[in-house]
Formats: structure tokens, sequence, C-alpha cells
């Protein structure tokens, strides 16, 4: 392996290691509000305007709407606790969690 490929295996690696910064866009008429949970007491954070950023990790990040469930669904995913997730890949190779409720 040359120097310049082990330079970057070892920035990527910090990088996922360190955390992911995620910017959201709600192009949506309803609010919007982000389940930051980077262990089981996870926060709220409500989306003021129409965009926002936020840290978190990629593994345990979600992204909730409260509100009513819809007909129409993506790639639908049920829990043991009777919540449905969709799971959408915001870049190839990349997938982020979330739960989509209209």
């Amino acid at each position: 392996m040359n120097i310049k490929k082990l330079i970057l295996f070892v920035i990527i690696g910090v990088t996922v290691a360190s955390g992911v910064k995620v910017r959201v866009k709600n192009k949506c008429w309803w609010p919007l509000k982000v389940h930051i949970d980077n262990d089981d007491n996870g926060r709220w954070i409500g989306a003021g305007g129409d965009s926002w950023g936020t840290n978190g990790r990629s593994d345990r990040t979600w992204a909730e709407q409260p509100g009513i469930w819809g007909d129409n669904t993506l790639a639908e995913i049920n829990d043991d606790n009777g919540r449905i997730w969709y799971d959408i890949s915001l870049v190839d190779g990349f997938t982020y969690p979330m739960a989509l409720v209209p």
C-alpha cells in the first residue's frame, strides 16, 4: 500500500469514528423534529426554519416526524415495538435510517 492510500485510509477511519455531520433541508409543509440518539437516552431537536445542521453518530441517529402514518411507503421495516421505519439511501453505499411520518 502506498503512502497516499494509507493517509486516505487513516483520514476516512478518523472521520467515521468521530461522528457524522448531517444537514437536513425540509421542503415539506409540516415541521420537522429530529431524534438524536447516541445512547438509550436520546433527545429531540426541533428544526427551526427550513434547514439546519447538527452532529450525530451515523449508526444511532434517527429522524422522525410525529403525526399521522401515511398509506404510501418506501422500503418499510417494522420493529418489535410496533414502529415503522424506512431505510433511505442518501448516497450510494451509505444508508441513513429514518422514520417518516406524514
